[in-house]
């Protein structure tokens, strides 16, 4: 009898071990056979997420956001974002990692990012041209955390352009141009840049207008050129070219505030970082 107890007692722990080393590792669409599987938390650098512009400037990660990861050796696995966790965008190719793991990781958003596009008037164009990267950074046991001071940041500058006109007028379009400088790069020595409307509808007359794009880093000499409507044929241009270079920097963004009759009077220039905080009025640059 005393046999029978010991023994039924032995299966009992051998099952509740092997149950327990089954939901520490447990993966549900795992297939790596050898090390742990890389774990990873993500966030956007100063996260103020705002309705009117969820739909193309990067504010938070959301449910199908893919992010890719690089290690030192430039190998690179996609993560995507899937009731709050992040999978492999390929199912069950989870990255392994050995126990006392050295090597640093970047993450990178969006995982295909090709540069910044000249043409940013669809919302895909505005959120495809705005890298956002992390530092790089090592895995704390299997956890690799790209949060706080690890969050992913922007790589680019962002400009903003409101223009207030005496009447309402349909929106029609919004140009940079610089004439040494490059403010993308799809090819080469691409100098202008078209806006993206964030105004509401561009079929809606108003008198105020919004645009926005992202553009690369540098001492820039921006010129803008606006187009609308007044009506439904007469179209209205308006121009500005600073008179000196203004430099802009990664993650902040430059409000032009103009004021109109037939070319765009600005009015000033404030720079704000992308998380919404003022940083600095920079004033007139005319």
């Amino acid at each position: 009898m005393m046999n029978k107890q010991i023994l039924s007692l032995g299966l009992l722990l051998c099952m509740a071990f092997s149950l327990s080393a089954c939901s520490a590792t447990d993966h549900d669409d795992d297939t790596a056979t050898s090390g742990i599987p890389l774990e990873i938390e993500a966030e956007v650098q100063g996260t103020q997420p705002r309705a009117t512009d969820a739909v193309y400037d990067k504010k938070a990660f959301v449910e199908g956001d893919v992010i890719a990861i690089t290690d030192g050796s430039n190998s690179t696995y996609n993560y995507q974002y899937i009731s709050g966790k992040w999978k492999p965008a390929v199912s069950g190719s989870y990255h392994t990692i050995s126990s006392g793991n050295v090597a640093t990781y970047t993450g990178s958003y969006p995982s295909e990012f090709s540069g910044v596009q000249s043409d940013q008037t669809t919302p895909d164009g505005f959120r495809n041209s705005n890298l956002l990267k992390t530092p790089a950074t090592g895995p704390s046991g299997n956890l690799l955390s790209f949060t706080g001071d690890n969050s992913f940041a922007p790589q680019a500058a962002k400009i903003t352009i409101i223009v207030t006109y005496k009447e309402d007028r349909t929106p029609v379009s919004a140009t940079i141009t610089t004439t040494s400088t490059n403010i993308c790069n799809t090819s080469e020595n691409e100098h202008t840049v078209k806006c993206l409307y964030t105004a509401g509808a561009t079929s809606t007359a108003t008198s105020t207008h919004n645009w926005e794009c992202i553009v690369l880093p540098g001492n820039h000499t921006p010129g803008f050129t606006i187009v609308s409507k007044i009506g439904d044929t007469t179209e209205k241009t308006g121009t500005f070219t600073a008179s000196q270079a203004i430099e802009m920097k990664a993650g902040y963004n430059y409000v032009f505030s103009f004021s109109t009759s037939n070319d765009l009077i600005l009015n000033s220039v404030t720079v704000f970082p992308f998380t919404d905080a003022p940083s600095q009025d920079a004033g007139s640059a005319s």
